[in-house]
């Protein structure tokens, strides 16, 4: 159900600005929570890394310099994808 929240505020994000500051702000949540402890949560975390890449994408193909409007993101982005391939290997062993 958490999952809901986010994706309907992606869907009505009108520019890529305010598509990144959506990302960010989940970004900074998800990195405080650290790892997620069940599947159900890493699959979420999981969609969330994908609609990521997908803005970094988009922004790339239009010339987007968002490391300028928001600087921590790679960064969180680095630790969100780490924490979850480390919730990965915990939660299948």
């Amino acid at each position: 159900m958490d999952n809901l929240v986010w994706v309907q505020e992606l869907i009505q994000a009108p520019d890529l600005k305010a598509l990144g500051t959506v990302l960010d702000a989940r970004l900074r949540a998800y990195v405080e929570r650290s790892l997620p402890t069940d599947e159900w949560t890493l699959a979420e975390r999981c969609a969330f890394e994908h609609e990521v890449r997908r803005f970094l994408a988009r922004a790339q193909e239009r010339g987007y310099s968002y490391p300028m409007h928001f600087p921590k993101m790679p960064t969180l982005r680095v630790e969100f994808v780490n924490q979850n391939k480390a919730a990965e290997t915990s939660i299948a062993a």
